[in-house]
C-alpha cells in the first residue's frame, strides 16, 4: 500500500494510507513541532526533524523510534537520496545545510 507521511505542531507524526486516507500509524517522540518527515528509499525507516534540535530515525512497520540525532541547530527539512543509500541531508534554520551518513550515525 502507498503511505503518506505529514509532521504536526503536536509532536507526533501521522502516516496515512494513500486512497483509502484511513490513518495507520501516529510515530510519538519528539518533544517539539516536527518540521520534516521523509521515507528513506526503501520505506522500511522514516525521518523526522523538529524545533527539539532532533533528527529522528523510525521503523516504518513498528513504529519505535530506532535512533536519535542531537543537534545544535533546528533541521528544518530533512531529504534522503533517492539511490545513494543512508545518504540524507537538512536545511538549517541557521542558513545552513548539513550531509548525514546515516549509516555511520546509526551504528
Amino acid at each position: 500500500a502507498s503511505l503518506i507521511l505529514s509532521g504536526s505542531d503536536d509532536a507526533t507524526i501521522k502516516c496515512w494510507e494513500r486512497g483509502s486516507g484511513k490513518e495507520m500509524r501516529t510515530f510519538k517522540g519528539h518533544e517539539d513541532i516536527v518540521t520534516s518527515v521523509a521515507f528513506s528509499p526503501d520505506a522500511k525507516h522514516i525521518l523526522s526533524t523538529s524545533y527539539d534540535h532532533t533528527i529522528k530515525i523510525w521503523e516504518t512497520e513498528t513504529g519505535q523510534c530506532i535512533k536519535t540525532i542531537p543537534l545544535l541547530w533546528i533541521p528544518e527539512q530533512i531529504k534522503v537520496h533517492p539511490t545513494k543509500h543512508g545518504l540524507a541531508a537538512t536545511a538549517n534554520g541557521n542558513g545552513t545545510v548539513t550531509l548525514f551518513d546515516l549509516k555511520e550515525v546509526t551504528q
